[in-house]
């Protein structure tokens, strides 16, 4: 694989401040609120939420717990047509 990166700018090497990094600084902290803040709403939703995971990746680590074993049993997913799924709910 190869990778083409254009480099915008170059910053030598210093000790960050507020002086002259508050817009970096800035940037990082709301970066860090808004991850939090999707984090936060995407645990909120999984539990009622059905998500279904292709099986190449049922080896991956994910960091919120997408594969839920209790409820994958409960739903099947009928493939329709390219792009198209019906999923269909079981009640036991």
């Amino acid at each position: 694989m190869v990778k083409i990166i254009k480099q915008e700018d170059v910053i030598p090497a210093h000790q960050i401040t507020m002086e002259t990094d508050y817009n970096r600084i800035k940037q990082m902290a709301l970066n860090k609120k808004r991850n939090e803040m999707i984090e936060k709403f995407v645990n909120s939703k999984l539990p009622t939420t059905f998500i279904s995971i292709d099986g190449r990746y049922d080896n991956c680590n994910f960091k919120a717990n997408w594969k839920k074993e209790s409820i994958k049993n409960k739903y099947k997913t009928f493939r329709i047509s390219e792009g198209f799924f019906l999923v269909c709910r079981f009640v036991f």
